[in-house]
């Protein structure tokens, strides 16, 4: 799950946190958020939820479309 603000990220963690889903990892680089869940029992994976800062944000949308 991508998250486009601050304060939804924190929603969404308190969320997942909220129904018993606990926080394997996490981490930051600048103002890029991200955790990992485990929520391998419901689903088979894990989860991760990410806030991606603007201008990481601006550089996924601008690869988009071009080939590697």
């Amino acid at each position: 799950m991508s998250v486009t603000a601050r304060h939804d990220f924190d929603a969404a963690i308190a969320g997942m946190t909220a129904r018993g889903y606990a926080v394997v990892q996490s981490g930051r680089n600048g103002e890029t958020r991200l955790a990992y869940f485990d929520t391998d029992r419901d689903v088979g994976v894990l989860t991760e939820i990410v806030y991606l800062a603007p201008e990481e944000r601006a550089k996924f949308e601008a690869m988009k479309g071009k080939r590697v």
